[in-house]
């Protein structure tokens, strides 16, 4: 394994080395070598160790240009080495082969780490054994998560005081209290190198770095500062993170990175689409296939939110599983405080099952919004806004429901929209209005004749919906025709009536505005 002097020099405290001249220190050093005076041939990639005597002699007789040296001891003089030498020396006192030894081990001690990783690479062994056999090298609690913040792996012999790690060991990080933080993983989402971050939520350092697969953030690997307060990592801890992310990279470039990638990509790519950020076609095609998703496929959303907006953000783990488990094709996401489901669409859903959902949205003080079926993911924000929607029509009308079918209120939506630039009283038939001049808009007899032309003049089934007696309904019926005159025979006519009457149940239970107005009634 390459590694640098700054690991040495923190793995190695007790020799205080001291750099003379040179560029920083990169990992690019191999392994070592012994500097004596027989010596006739330099190459960059080893670290060169000698004493004082040597190292002045072979720097005058050769270009030791771009070469690592450490010398044990302090020469006589520093006019010889020259500034394109990479030059470092420790304590005089320091005993030249006890340092060697030291040295070398440091070497042993990082290629044993690596080859680790290696082999757990080769034998698909699982990401959390690299992070096991990574807790030694670390002192600082590691951790493994996707972009959705599940926790995929961490180390579990480390204790830490901070809440977001107890957090990160439940398996799931995306709560409230960590919301409120200002690190976002968007800070770091195309980092190629570990990033130091404040975390508000712990008032502590934490270093991250994305663990990036084909051109795709799949996954985060982050270090946690055990102590609170502004101390931070050290250059080589950030050099051992690049070197733990790239074996974890190498490990998910396996098929088991498709199943990861659902974590990051997939929700972070329905979170775009649905957010309408602007993607180019070319764009938003390359992420499907990368993803294997259809986008020409019939599709409709789940939106679920809690009743009391307040409540946004917890038990996020459980809504998600909860879903997937009813609803098992489906892929989702959280954008806006909603948990947002992309569903193949079907049309069989067994009612059992559905009501099992229900009673399971009520007990948690959920709601659930349904847009209808769509054809393209290219579509998927203004269905978005039809399950959400949803949710608002339906809490107005029907609020003692759980789940809301956008099929259920499109004419009270078209309504909305059009009621923005008219009056719709004016537009009520004039059937609809004499049956509000004989009864007044709060009579009974509305919701009656509403649904007897919704079950198309069926006595029982309507009667059976309003749960009356069928004799009652053909009473109620047979007297509102003898009072109108009219027999709601034409099936033309009966359409705009209907239509007129979910105008009159819109202004009543959505705008919570009078029906009949004076110049109406006039």
């Amino acid at each position: 394994m390459n590694i640098s002097i700054d690991i040495l020099a923190e793995r190695l405290k007790k020799y205080h080395f001291v750099q003379y001249c040179g560029k920083s220190s990169e990992p690019i050093l191999e392994s070592t070598r012994l500097l004596h005076r027989y010596m006739d041939k330099f190459e960059p990639q080893y670290l060169y160790i000698g004493i004082a005597e040597d190292i002045e002699r072979l720097n005058r007789e050769f270009n030791m240009k771009y070469v690592t040296v450490i010398c044990c001891g302090v020469p006589d003089t520093f006019d010889t080495i020259g500034e394109g030498c990479n030059f470092y020396y420790v304590d005089r006192n320091a005993d030249f082969g006890m340092f060697y030894n030291d040295v070398e081990d440091v070497f042993s001690y990082y290629n044993r780490w690596e080859l680790k990783l290696k082999n757990l690479c080769s034998t698909m062994g699982s990401l959390q054994q690299m992070l096991d056999v990574s807790d030694e090298i670390f002192p600082y609690p590691i951790s493994l998560v996707d972009g959705a913040e599940r926790t995929i792996a961490y180390s579990r012999d480390k204790e830490c005081d901070d809440a977001v790690w107890q957090y990160i060991k439940e398996g799931y990080i995306r709560t409230e209290y960590l919301l409120r933080d200002n690190i976002h993983s968007k800070d770091i989402l195309h980092q190629r190198a570990p990033k130091q971050l404040y975390t508000t939520a712990s008032n502590r350092y934490v270093m991250l770095q994305p663990v990036i697969v084909q051109r795709h953030t799949v996954a985060f690997v982050s270090l946690m500062m055990i102590e609170a307060g502004t101390k931070v990592f050290t250059r080589g801890t950030e050099q051992l993170l690049m070197v733990l992310t790239r074996e974890i990279t190498s490990r998910l470039e396996a098929d088991e990175f498709y199943g990861l990638a659902m974590g990051e990509a997939v929700e972070f790519f329905l979170a775009d689409l649905i957010g309408k950020k602007k993607m180019e076609i070319d764009t938003i095609l390359d992420r499907a296939n990368f993803l294997n998703l259809d986008i020409y496929k019939k599709w409709r959303i789940f939106c679920i939110c809690y009743e009391n907006a307040e409540m946004a953000g917890i038990k996020r783990r459980e809504i998600m599983e909860t879903t997937k488990r009813r609803f098992p094709k489906c892929i989702g996401c959280f954008h806006e405080g909603n948990a947002v489901f992309f569903e193949e669409y079907t049309d069989m859903y067994e009612d059992e099952e559905d009501m099992v959902f229900q009673n399971w949205l009520k007990k948690e003080k959920l709601l659930s919004g349904i847009s209808i079926q769509f054809f393209s993911l290219f579509e998927a924000a203004d269905y978005y806004e039809q399950a959400k929607t949803a949710i608002r029509l339906g809490r107005e009308i029907d609020p003692n429901k759980k789940m809301y079918d956008y099929k259920d209120y499109i004419v009270q939506h078209g309504l909305e929209q059009y009621g923005q630039k008219g009056v719709l009283q004016q537009k009520l038939h004039p059937v609809v209005l004499r049956i509000l001049e004989l009864y007044g808009e709060d009579h009974y007899m509305i919701k009656t004749v509403t649904m007897w032309l919704k079950c198309e003049r069926h006595i029982s089934a309507a009667a059976k919906l309003l749960h009356v007696h069928r004799n009652t309904m053909l009473y109620r019926i047979e007297g509102l025709i003898d009072k109108l005159g009219y027999d709601f025979s034409e099936q033309a006519e009966r359409l705009q009536i209907m239509y007129s009457l979910e105008i009159v149940d819109y202004i009543k239970n959505v705008k919570k505005e009078k029906v009949m107005r004076e110049h109406i009634i006039e």
